[in-house]
């Protein structure tokens, strides 16, 4: 009885470890876009700011070339990513917010809220244009990363 009891002391604490380990573990990653997104002619993004609520910035796939970004990523607040050119011919295409940022939610239990603020700016043709876009939860589409 002396020798089992050992045993079951570590039996016990092996699978505490791995039912620990395995709810640490049970996170969801997401790719994010913003597909409907419509720029006029010779508009670019010049400029953004993104908050998520619900999940945290895991990570930037690419980052733009001629940006400076900066991030914050807090447990007790929204994350948020903000970004700008730091010259015109640096700016962005539409295309380029498709698959742009990966976030994980790591608890179902709050609620997941992104919205964006992008500003645009049309540097060919005429004066330069510049105007701001309010990016709603609905407009933003999630895919898993493992698909």
């Amino acid at each position: 009885m002396k020798r089992s009891l050992p045993r079951m002391l570590l039996a016990a604490a092996l699978l505490w470890l791995t039912s620990t380990a395995a709810a640490a573990d049970d996170t969801h990653s997401y790719r994010v876009s913003i597909p409907t997104l419509t720029l006029g002619a010779d508009e670019r993004i010049t400029a953004l700011h993104i908050e998520i609520k619900g999940a945290r910035l895991k990570s930037l796939p690419v980052v733009p070339a001629g940006w400076t970004l900066s991030m914050r990523n807090e447990t007790s607040a929204p994350s948020t990513l903000d970004g700008a050119v730091i010259v015109g011919a640096a700016a962005l295409e539409a295309d380029a917010l498709r698959d742009f940022i990966v976030i994980e939610r790591s608890s179902p239990e709050i609620p997941l809220s992104l919205r964006a603020v992008l500003t645009v700016a049309r540097y060919y043709e005429g004066p330069r244009h510049v105007r701001r876009l309010r990016v709603s939860h609905a407009q933003f589409v999630l895919r898993d990363v493992h698909d």
